[in-house]
Formats: C-alpha cells, structure tokens, sequence
C-alpha cells in the first residue's frame, strides 16, 4: 500500500512536469482550437436558439381571452365566453416553408462567422510562424556579426585594421542588436493574437513547424469563377430570396386575413343558450395586394443585389488570383536566383576583403542584401498562403485537399 502511494506520488510529479511543457500546435489544431473556444463564435452559435425560440414565438398559440357580462334590469341577462385566437397557429401551418428558410438563413450567418473565425486563425498562426522565422534568422546574424566583431577586435589589438573599420563593425553589431529585439516584440505581440484568436488564456503551447512550402499546383482561375455562388454572402442572399418565395402566399394571407379565433359563447336571459363562435377578419378592402407588392419589390431588390456582388466577386477572385500568382512566381525567382546569388556575391566579397581588395563596406553591404534576400523569401511565403486563404474564402473551396506541396 505504501508502495502504491509513492508510485501514485511520482507518477503525479512526473505527469506535473510533462504538462508544463508547451503543447506543439499545428495549423489544423489551432483552428480547431479556436473554433471551438473562442467566446466571440460561442456567442453566434447563440443565433440558432434564438431564431428557433423566434420561431416558436411566432407560430406558438396566445392565451385564451375569457369574457362575462351581467346586466340587470326589467329583465336580467348573463353572458361569459372564452375565445382563443388561431391565427398565428394558422399561419405558421403555411409558413412552415419560411420558417424552414429562416433557420437555414441562420445556419449560413453562422457559417459565415466560422469561415472568418478560421480565416483569422490562420492568418495569426502563419504570421506568427514568418515572424518567428524571421526571429531565427535574426539571432543567427547576430551570432555571425558577434564574432565578426570579436574577431575585429582581435585584429585591431594586433594593429592589422583601423580603428575606422572597427566603429564600423560595432555599430553594424549594435544595428543587428536592435534588429533582434525588435523581432523579438513583435513575437511577444503575435504570441498574445494568436492566443487571442484561439480563444484561450493558457500560453501552454508552442509553434514548432515551419511555414509549408509552396505547393506545386494552383487552382486554375475558371475554378475558381465557377465556384462564385460557394460564396457564403452569395448563398445568404439566396437563402434570404428563397425565404420571401417561400413565405410569399402565407404573407399576403395574413395580411388580408388578420384575426382568426373561434370559442364557445353562453348566454343566460330565461333560458340558458350555449353555442360554439368564431370571428374572422373580412378581406373586403385589403386583400393583401401590399405585402405583394412589397415581396415583389424584395425579390427584384435581392436579384440585383445578388448580380451586383457575384460582379464584385469575380473582380476581386481575378485580383486576388492575379496576386497570388505573382507572389509564387516572386518566392521561387528569391529562392532559386536571387538568394543563391546573393550568397555568392558574400563569398565572392568575403574572399576579396580577406585579400584586401574590398573594403569593410563592400562587405557589410553583401551582407545586408543577402540578409534582406532571406527575409523577403519568408514575407512573400506568408503573403502566398494568406492571398491563397483568402482565395478560400471567396470561393467557399478548399484547397488544402487539391494541392500538393514541394
């Protein structure tokens, strides 16, 4: 038993100090994460409820209306009677198509507020992974430049470079300094909107991978124009069309018919009358013919509003489309040619600086361009991916089952 409780003592240590390591986060797992805890998309999911309670409010039958009467006189005279209002049920028995729409309405809205929901979770994780990237890229050069200083320094003891070309290697370190922790904040910063995007307020995870490369198939721009009416607007404008098709009849009734009730009536005046009532509004005068007008007129509205956004839709599919080739073809010429090019610029520069060809400038300069070529490579990753999502989202497709990566 003693046994058995300092096995169940370590085991808890054990379990204490495995759970206070971060938790690799995936892209995939990061928006689970925030679909699934963010307050802001719990509050939406709300929608549903309501709109069903709405629903039930509408169509539910209201309390009965109990009446009574005793007049005295020559000739006394008694009359109650209970009246219960079917209208609502009557018409919610025709809306029953509308209301149908009305939920599905509802369920695209909250589509909505997943899709942008995710958008930004991934918007947040991949900057954060380009920033950290950066970061990386950042303590290495500072790494380099810390011992080019030191080395320098060595050089100037010995009296075999100026004091000049030493100020220069100092402030080179101290620019690379600031340069870290710049990066170094904007870290921090990414960190807590990232968090914030997850829906957490636990730091206990970690972003491990890095950014996915660039995937070697596109999807081609008439894909991309067929899938317009994916759109998640452009499918809450036609749930709200089919919701007015669907409700036109049941509105026009209710508008010209306007109270339906029926109940039972006694009347006491010698001799005792008991007999089923009814009431209903005559459509004499107005048979509706408004609310038809106004359908009509909410139907055309929506037709043109749906033409003008499926328009603006494909204007911008063909803008974003025309960007995100262009950052892939910009990250594979930095990848392919500038970088190696740079690079070699470096070496070639280095060497001739230790032969005493090239000046200290030369070679902080080839430097800077190399450093500047691996961090644009990184930028326009990121800007690809987001240009890509976005592409999602305009489309309602999802490319991450079609494309296959280098």
């Amino acid at each position: 038993m003693m046994v058995m409780k300092k096995f169940m003592a370590v085991l808890g240590v054990l379990l204490g100090i495995l759970a206070s390591y971060p938790q690799a986060l995936t892209l995939q797992e990061a928006v689970a994460w925030s679909l699934s805890n963010h307050p802001a998309l719990k509050s939406v999911f709300q929608d549903y409820e309501l709109t069903d309670a709405q629903i039930q409010r509408e169509s539910g039958l209201p309390n009965p209306i109990a009446s009574g009467a005793f007049l005295s006189g020559a000739e006394s005279k008694k009359e109650w009677g209970v009246e219960q209002d079917i209208s609502k049920w009557f018409f919610a028995f025709l809306k029953g198509k509308h209301f149908d729409a009305q939920r599905a309405q509802t369920k695209a809205a909250i589509a909505k507020a997943v899709i942008e929901q995710r958008f930004q979770t991934k918007l947040a994780y991949v900057t954060f992974q380009s920033d950290l990237d950066i970061h990386e890229l950042n303590q290495q050069v500072l790494e380099s430049e810390k011992a080019a200083l030191d080395l320098a320094q060595k050089q100037f003891d010995a009296g075999n470079t100026s004091a000049l070309d030493l100020a220069i290697q100092k402030s080179v370190y101290t620019d690379r300094q600031i340069d870290f922790e710049k990066s170094l904040v904007q870290l921090d910063q990414d960190h807590l909107l990232l968090q914030q995007e997850l829906g957490v307020t636990t730091s206990n995870w970690a972003i491990t991978e890095k950014m996915p490369n660039l995937p070697i198939t596109d999807p081609t721009l008439a894909v991309l124009e067929s899938s317009v009416s994916k759109n998640i607007e452009m499918v809450l404008l036609e749930v709200q069309l089919t919701q007015i098709k669907e409700s036109q009849f049941s509105n026009q009734l209710a508008d010209a018919v306007q109270s339906i009730s029926v109940g039972i009536k006694q009347e006491s005046e010698g001799v005792t009358k008991t007999g089923p009532s009814f009431q209903v509004s005559v459509p004499l005068w107005n048979q509706g013919q408004n609310s038809v007008r106004k359908d009509e007129a909410e139907i055309k509205k929506l037709m043109f509003l749906m033409q003008t956004k499926k328009q603006a839709l494909l204007t911008e599919i063909r803008m974003t489309y025309a960007q995100l080739l262009s950052l892939k073809k910009q990250a594979v010429l930095v990848q392919a040619s500038l970088i190696p090019a740079r690079t070699e610029a470096l070496d070639q520069t280095l060497k001739h600086y230790n032969y005493m060809l090239k000046g200290v400038y030369a070679l902080l300069q080839a430097k800077q361009e190399e450093l500047t070529a691996k961090k644009a490579y990184l930028i326009l990753v990121r800007d690809y991916w987001v240009t890509r999502w976005k592409l999602e989202q305009l489309t309602g497709l999802d490319f991450s089952k079609e494309s296959r990566h280098d």
